[in-house]
């Protein structure tokens, strides 16, 4: 299903520290860039504002060691205790109407997880398993 829309749907992949976007309230792609590790996170929602918005409270409150996930380990929650949210900065990925449609949505963020896996830029903090649903 996704082939077809690749060429279709424009991604904005070129992210630039300070010139992050307010993300919509609506569905799309969205990426959280880490600025002092250089790390992205890439996501995908019905309502990507709320859904950051949800992320900033988590990130906050893993620094001030008041979160419910605070002995979590990982790359991810090892990154929230030591910096909370500063240096996160967000970046709209797409908006495109199509991703309304929440299997496509989830086809993106999937393949976009498998791009940040093989790529070398960046540290990729993509950590749940979107594979799935690549077919």
């Amino acid at each position: 299903m996704i082939e077809k829309f690749l060429d279709r749907i424009s991604f904005n992949m070129n992210w630039q520290r300070g010139q992050g976007t307010e993300l919509p309230r609506f569905a799309g792609i969205y990426v959280e860039v880490l600025w002092p590790v250089r790390g992205i996170r890439i996501g995908q929602s019905r309502n990507i504002f709320i859904r950051h918005r949800g992320a900033l409270r988590w990130y906050r409150g893993m620094k001030a060691g008041t979160d419910r996930d605070i002995d979590r380990r990982g790359i991810l929650p090892d990154y929230a205790r030591e910096y909370g949210a500063d240096g996160l900065e967000a970046f709209l990925i797409s908006a495109d109407p199509s991703l309304d449609d929440d299997l496509l949505r989830k086809q993106f963020e999937a393949h976009l997880h498998e791009w940040a896996r093989n790529q070398a830029v960046w540290t990729n903090f993509n950590t749940e398993n979107t594979r799935r649903y690549l077919g």
